[in-house]
């Protein structure tokens, strides 16, 4: 890329990470693919990405970080997710059947990309893996293009890793963009972030997380430059769709932002690994109360909470689950 600022000009490579200078256990890695963004990283972990394209239109940033010790592990992003499109009679004529079974798929929305993504990328890093909470958020992305939507959920998940009682967890956003004359429908995962560590370790593995999120940030000439890319792709590729131009000339503008403001979803990570769900009693207070196991939850006077299907006592106060 050219004319590149001086600051992100001069930072050295190192094993496939632009690293600056520390500041209270952080180090910032620079993309070290196109220069176009940076992230906190804690100091001494493993760290490998950058931005990964597989058009000029998708362009996506994935860091894994992983602790010194191995125990920990956390990632933003995932450049193996492709663009799908939705099954059609016409792609089959089109496609072969390896190519379809790697591109072509019914959407998933947020919460059900999450678990089955959680599954895949869990199962080959711990044994015995199982789904513990599933729920829908509301989308940090935004499109007011018509026969467009996005969706937002979330995944916790629990395993065993060398004996040692483990959690995950899971946030995903999908788009989809419906059909149109001439035009198979399609989805994206535009927001993904995921994270595995001890259970005993999961106040820690949450901050970590929520940090390097919000330490995102984009290069805007990169920014500018990808801008033109979307408008010359636009221009040649998808003319014929009103939609999907409006789609990819907001994605442009909004990328940062959007980047960014995933971040506040992370609050669920810490609650996820911890065991631990916000709640409230009919009289308005707000209790930190043990993950049940799906069941009414009710709270006596003195902050005693109880699963049960029928009120355990005089005094309980039923409690509802909310977000932070």
């Amino acid at each position: 890329m050219k004319h590149l600022p001086l600051l992100l000009a001069s930072l050295a490579t190192i094993a496939g990470s632009a690293i600056a200078g520390s500041n209270s256990g952080w180090v910032t890695m620079v993309d070290p693919r196109e220069q176009a963004f940076s992230i906190d990283v804690p100091q001494g972990w493993k760290a490998y990405g950058g931005m990964f394209r597989s058009n000029a239109v998708d362009a996506r940033p994935f860091i894994d970080m992983t602790s010194p010790d191995g125990k920990m592990n956390i990632r933003v992003g995932d450049a193996s997710i492709p663009a799908y499109e939705m099954p059609n009679p016409r792609l089959a004529r089109f496609r072969t059947r390896a190519t379809s079974s790697q591109f072509v798929a019914p959407y998933a929305s947020g919460d059900e990309f999450a678990t089955k993504y959680g599954r895949r990328r869990f199962e080959s890093m711990c044994r015995n893996v199982q789904v513990t909470r599933t729920g829908q958020s509301e989308p940090t992305w935004r499109f007011a293009a018509p026969g467009t939507h996005v969706t937002a959920g979330w995944a916790g998940f629990t395993c065993t890793q060398n004996g040692r009682p483990t959690s995950g967890y899971v946030y995903a956003e999908t788009l989809e963009v419906l059909p149109t004359f001439g035009s198979a429908g399609k989805w994206y995962v535009v927001v993904l972030g995921s994270a595995m560590a001890p259970s005993d370790r999961g106040k820690e593995a949450g901050d970590l997380l929520l940090h390097s999120y919000k330490s995102l940030a984009m290069n805007p000439v990169w920014m500018q430059a990808q801008g033109q890319r979307i408008r010359a792709a636009t221009n040649s590729v998808i003319a014929g769709s009103a939609a999907a131009t409006q789609v990819y000339n907001q994605a442009s503008a909004n990328f940062q932002r959007n980047m960014q403001t995933q971040a506040r979803e992370v609050d669920n990570f810490n609650d996820v690994l911890l065991g631990q769900t916000y709640a409230r009693a009919a009289n308005g207070q707000t209790y930190v109360v043990p993950t049940g196991t799906g069941g009414t939850q009710w709270v006596d006077p003195l902050g005693t909470v109880k699963e049960s299907a029928l009120v355990p006592g005089p005094g309980y106060s039923q409690l509802q689950p909310i977000s932070h």
